[in-house]
């Protein structure tokens, strides 16, 4: 049994939240990040696939996202 569509759609939220906050920290900017970000697209990795969902909104674990922009590599 699948999860309701709410449920779904306020995960996918939050995961979306998690990636606006790692790259508003402080950290964001000293760690290059965003720098990351132009480079990553370049590799096809996209901030927004669909709408506002990207692929770096698969995320519910910080440093997993941070290391994934960083790298470019799940």
């Amino acid at each position: 049994m699948g999860l309701p569509v709410a449920c779904v759609q306020k995960m996918k939220n939050a995961m979306a939240a998690i990636r606006i906050i790692v790259l508003t920290t402080p950290n964001a900017k000293t760690e290059n990040l965003l720098d990351c970000l132009e480079e990553n697209e370049k590799r096809g990795i996209l901030y927004h696939r669909k709408g506002i969902i990207g692929d770096y909104d698969d995320f519910d674990d910080v440093e997993k996202l941070i290391e994934f922009i960083k790298t470019g590599k799940n």
